[in-house]
């Protein structure tokens, strides 16, 4: 008898455990992404935008900006992923860095990185392009916070 009762608790804690399919379907919903997985972003691209030559006290003050843009798009959930390029030339058109932004539609996107005080004052240009990927990446922020060493 008694293997009975811990057999239908068992069964019980799992079902209520157990999301519905239409629990899946609805958080897959909140989260943006499809049947497989996977949600349209919308990848950008800094390059190298002009080469005027700035005083350094012009450049700290536009890549202090530029960071707190970048930490201000992640906060505000609009930004996924972002980094620099290393060992590249400062050639026009070289490759600076990338975003990954939350949001399937260029307009917008254009919108949030034109914002950016590196990319108002010409240092950086930036291509934006559709991106089909992983939902998954929504998860990168909390997980990197985790990764980072207290200060």
């Amino acid at each position: 008898m008694m293997k009975w009762v811990w057999l239908g608790m068992f069964a019980m804690i799992y079902v209520a455990c157990t999301p519905s399919q239409s629990q899946e379907a609805s958080h897959m919903a909140s989260q943006g992404v499809d049947e497989m997985g996977m949600k349209p972003y919308v990848f950008a691209l800094l390059q190298t935008g002009d080469t005027v030559a700035r005083p350094d006290s012009v450049l700290s003050g536009l890549f202090a900006g530029h960071m707190s843009n970048i930490e201000r798009l992640a906060e505000e959930g609009k930004l996924v992923v972002a980094g620099p390029f290393y060992d590249v030339p400062r050639a026009q058109g070289s490759w600076r860095g990338l975003f990954v932004l939350n949001t399937a539609d260029t307009a917008e996107a254009r919108g949030w990185v034109d914002q950016d005080p590196a990319v108002r004052a010409g240092v950086f240009d930036v291509v934006l392009a559709p991106w089909y990927s992983s939902g998954a990446l929504q998860a990168v922020q909390g997980l990197h916070q985790g990764l980072q060493a207290s200060e």
